[in-house]
């Protein structure tokens, strides 16, 4: 081979071979960015599970989620106040950005978006037992925006958020600061234990009141609760100023049925709080009455393969109770509307024969509704038994 062919063999390797290498090691220089971001990320889990007693929520599978660049998440098991959570995310920002600069071999691939605890983003999700976030009042999740530079407070509390008409509870956000107004609140009013809900001094007997009339309600009138508190968007205030509430219930109703549900309901709810010898002092008023209230029903039909579903009988879709009136929902259309004294009138005026006809038609209601339970069981049954058989086929 001559020289000048020699010469163009050893330029053509170069260009076969040159961007090969050079993408192979892009290839490692990415795998191994992604190895210290979750080594970095299952430390500092580990730590805050520690300190905080908080639970990784970990991205499943086969996806590989940059927690430096788009924030890490965590679930706590317990209830919080604004204050509480300032403190509890004002700590993890920080100690997660000193978890990211003490790890020497990943220095190299950060950037200024690493370079202060402002650039950390850390989401907080404040849950029960089953991670299903609090819609008590309290905070449910707290998490600071990089983009705009602020924290961001969230609640669950379906009146504030359908204040008309509706039945689903989401998180939204009400309310906002910056980051250097939040420190400056943080260290004008210091959280001593972060990891720790500090409950005010009613907190245990009303939580203990509450859950018990729950219970009391499911037993007697099937009410499945699905909030049921006494805080109002994450403040905790020395006096209980409202109790407010969100149920199911899984039967028809009409005007008169709900009307009666919703009075026997909020008759003793208030005199289980009236009679409360340990909370009385701190009632806001006392007695407790219904302006201090809020509490809506709805009335659904459990459909298989569909969900809960309003009747389409021309039935009541829900009845609410907010600023000492009941409005009464039928579609998504206001069907009536009484004050609740008005409503407590009419109930204490149904004479005896209308209660007669009223428990014989929830009978009658309560057979149908047991008609259609085995009907719906039936027909699963039927489509079940088919799929096995057809399974068994060659």
């Amino acid at each position: 081979m001559t020289a000048h062919g020699l010469l163009k063999f050893i330029l053509f390797l170069m260009l076969v071979l040159g961007p090969r290498s050079s993408f192979c090691s892009e290839e490692s220089s990415d795998k191994q960015y992604k190895d210290y971001v979750i080594e970095i990320a299952s430390t500092f889990a580990e730590q805050m599970d520690h300190e905080y007693h908080l639970s990784w929520k970990r991205s499943g599978g086969n996806y590989f989620q940059d927690y430096i660049k788009s924030g890490i998440d965590f679930y706590a098991l317990r209830r919080a106040t604004i204050e509480e959570a300032r403190a509890l995310e004002l700590v993890l920002m920080n100690n997660f950005y000193e978890a990211v600069n003490a790890h020497d071999k990943i220095k190299p691939y950060l950037d200024e978006n690493s370079s202060a605890p402002e650039t950390m983003q850390v989401r907080i999700e404040f849950v029960d037992a089953d991670h299903i976030g609090n819609a008590d009042g309290s905070i449910s999740k707290i998490e600071y925006n990089q983009t705009e530079k602020n924290l961001k407070y969230y609640s669950q509390d379906p009146f504030n958020h359908f204040p008309d008409h509706g039945e689903q509870v989401y998180l939204r956000s009400f309310y906002e600061e910056s980051y250097e107004d939040a420190l400056r609140r943080e260290s004008a009013s210091p959280i001593t234990d972060p990891s720790i809900h500090q409950p005010t001094e009613y907190e245990h007997e009303i939580d203990r009141v509450l859950a018990t009339f729950q219970k009391q309600m499911e037993y007697l009138y099937r009410l499945n609760f699905r909030s049921l508190g006494w805080m109002v968007l994450g403040q905790a205030t020395p006096n209980i100023e409202e109790i407010h509430g969100y149920c199911m219930r899984y039967h028809p109703a009409s005007q008169e049925q709900a009307r009666t549900i919703l009075v026997k309901v909020t008759e003793k709810l208030l005199k289980t709080l009236n009679n409360n010898e340990t909370l009385r002092p701190y009632l806001k008023v006392h007695p407790f009455s219904s302006s201090q209230l809020k509490i809506r029903i709805n009335f659904r039909e459990k459909r298989y393969f569909v969900g809960d579903s309003p009747y389409d009988d021309g039935t009541m879709e829900s009845v609410v109770l907010a600023g000492n009136e009941i409005t009464y929902w039928r579609g998504a259309a206001v069907y009536a509307k009484e004050s609740y004294p008005e409503a407590v009138q009419i109930i204490e005026n149904t004479t005896v024969l209308q209660l007669v006809f009223e428990f014989f038609h929830n009978i009658v209601d309560i057979f149908i509704q047991i008609i259609k339970s085995i009907w719906s069981f039936l027909w699963l049954a039927i489509a079940l038994f088919f799929w096995w058989f057809y399974s068994l086929l060659p």
